[in-house]
């Protein structure tokens, strides 16, 4: 067989909106980092003023206590901005295949890569093997993709990956039909959905 490189990404659709909440939560993580360090700079005048307890240890804890409560406020809100702004890379190459996360077009991390012999399945979103794969109960459910319908030319398809980290997955992806045609040759005929083949 020939060697093959085929890369797809599903995108945001309403990149606006993603743009807006992606930017209030960072705007809101550094908002408290910066309250965070106002107000350990403060305290620290404060406390050489001796306006504080004389005892050490109530000083400590009146310093330490809301700085840390403020910071990992900002952490909180740091982590989770990148979840309004997810895209995701598919990449095959000649029998793997390899899903990235990206935040915003700029970090990058890998979190599935397979080999194709690992497909038990490989379908259209919603079919009638697709709900039976997902009433198992020992099958985890990824979606791999932001968008809750798909964009103009891309379909929702799903990869079920058995034994993948000790685990079973049903991966749903949303690429285009050339995507599958061009894995189809890769993957086991009796893996392939009957609405595929």
């Amino acid at each position: 067989m020939r060697e093959i490189f085929l890369e797809e990404t599903a995108e945001v659709i309403d990149k606006k909106s993603a743009t807006i909440k992606y930017n209030i939560f960072k705007g809101l993580s550094y908002f408290f980092y910066a309250l965070s360090g106002i107000y350990i700079f403060i305290s620290l005048i404060l406390m050489r003023q001796s306006t504080f307890a004389e005892n050490v240890l109530i000083n400590l804890l009146i310093i330490i206590v809301p700085f840390a409560i403020l910071f990992a406020v900002g952490v909180i809100f740091a982590f989770f901005k990148g979840n309004f702004y997810l895209e995701y890379d598919y990449t095959f190459v000649s029998g793997s295949f390899r899903v990235n996360r990206v935040v915003k077009g700029q970090t990058n991390k890998l979190i599935f890569y397979f080999d194709t012999e690992k497909i038990e399945k490989l379908g259209k979103y919603q079919s009638q093997e697709y709900f039976r794969i997902e009433a198992m109960h020992d099958v985890k459910r990824v979606f791999l993709t932001q968008n809750k319908t798909p964009a103009i030319g891309k379909n929702f398809y799903y990869i079920f990956v058995n034994k993948f980290n000790g685990r079973k997955y049903l991966l749903i992806i949303e690429c285009g039909e050339k995507f599958i045609a061009e894995i189809l040759p890769y993957v086991n005929f009796t893996a392939r959905d009957k609405e595929i083949r």
